[in-house]
C-alpha cells in the first residue's frame, strides 16, 4: 500500500498501537539492547498482531527503500508509551502533538465557532442558508459578533480548564444547538452530571478489580512482593489478637 501511494500525499495510520505490530518488544538480556532504556517495558501484555505485518515491515515501509520524498506521514495513539522506541525515534516521528483536554481559552474559541454565522451567511449553499436562518431566529440568539463574543468569554468562564475534552464539550454544545443562552444557563447542571458519572464510573472500576489477593507478610502490615499499596489497604487488617491466636494455631499444627 505504501508503494502505491501518489506523489505528495498525506497518510494516517489511526490508532497505531491496537494492531499490535508496533508494541514494544521484549527485554533481551545483551547489554546494548536499545529497549533496555525504557523502564515501563513489558508492562503490557502483547497483543496478537492483527496485520500479518511485523514492525520490521512497517518501519522499513516507513523509511526503507520503497519509501519515497514528497509525502507526510501521520499516526494517532492513545497509548504513546505502549509504542516501540524504534518506531518513535527522531527522523521516523519528527513532531509529536498532545491533544490535551479544553482550557478556558479554547472553550471560548469554541463556543464562537459553534454559534457564529458570519461565515456561513455569505454561502450560496441552500441547506447552510436554511441553518442560518433557523439560528438566528431562534430566541435570544446574538444579532452581531460583538455580543457572541461577550456570551463567548461568560461561558468559558466557567468551564474549568483541563477537565473535559474537546468532544464532551462539543457534545454538550450540540444539546443546544441553536440556543447559546441555554448552553451558558445549563453549564453547571452539565457540569456536575460529569463529574457524577465520571466518579460513578471509577468506583465501578474499583469494583472490578481483585481486592482480596494478600501476601505472605500482610498480617505484619507491610505489603508483600508483588502486592500493591492500593490493594492492601483495601483488605481488612486484622486485630493483635486474632493475630496472635493464628500464630498460636500454626505452631500447635507444626508440633
Amino acid at each position: 500500500m505504501f508503494s502505491e501511494l501518489p506523489t505528495r500525499s498525506i497518510m494516517l495510520l489511526e490508532d497505531i498501537d491496537a494492531t499490535g505490530l508496533s508494541s514494544k518488544r521484549g527485554n533481551k538480556s545483551s547489554g546494548n539492547n536499545v529497549d533496555s532504556h525504557f523502564p515501563n517495558q513489558g508492562q503490557r501484555p502483547k497483543e496478537p498482531n492483527q496485520t500479518g505485518v511485523s514492525l520490521s515491515a512497517l518501519l522499513n515501509a516507513i523509511d526503507g527503500i520503497i519509501s519515497s520524498e514528497g509525502r507526510i506521514l501521520m499516526m494517532t495513539t492513545n497509548h504513546v508509551e505502549h509504542l516501540d522506541p524504534a518506531l518513535t525515534r527522531p527522523g521516523r516521528i519528527d513532531y509529536i502533538v498532545h491533544f490535551q483536554n479544553i482550557t478556558t481559552e479554547l472553550a471560548e474559541q469554541m463556543f464562537r465557532s459553534f454559534y457564529s454565522t458570519q461565515d456561513l451567511e455569505i454561502s450560496e449553499s441552500q441547506p447552510i442558508k436554511d441553518y442560518v436562518k433557523r439560528k438566528l431566529s431562534s430566541c435570544d440568539y446574538p444579532s452581531s459578533e460583538q455580543e457572541l463574543a461577550r456570551l463567548a468569554v461568560s461561558f468559558a468562564s466557567k468551564i474549568p480548564s483541563g477537565e473535559f475534552s474537546p468532544a464532551q464539550l462539543q457534545g454538550y454544545l450540540l444539546m443546544h444547538k441553536y440556543r447559546p443562552d441555554k448552553a451558558i444557563d445549563n453549564v453547571y447542571s452539565w457540569i456536575q452530571y460529569e463529574r457524577e458519572e465520571k466518579a460513578k464510573n471509577e468506583r465501578e472500576k474499583a469494583k472490578s478489580q481483585p481486592t482480596d489477593v494478600v501476601s505472605a507478610s500482610a498480617e505484619d502490615g507491610k505489603p508483600g512482593d508483588g502486592i500493591s499499596t492500593a490493594i492492601m489497604t483495601k483488605t481488612p487488617r486484622r486485630s493483635a489478637r486474632a493475630r496472635s491466636k493464628s500464630v498460636r494455631a500454626r505452631s500447635v499444627r507444626a508440633a
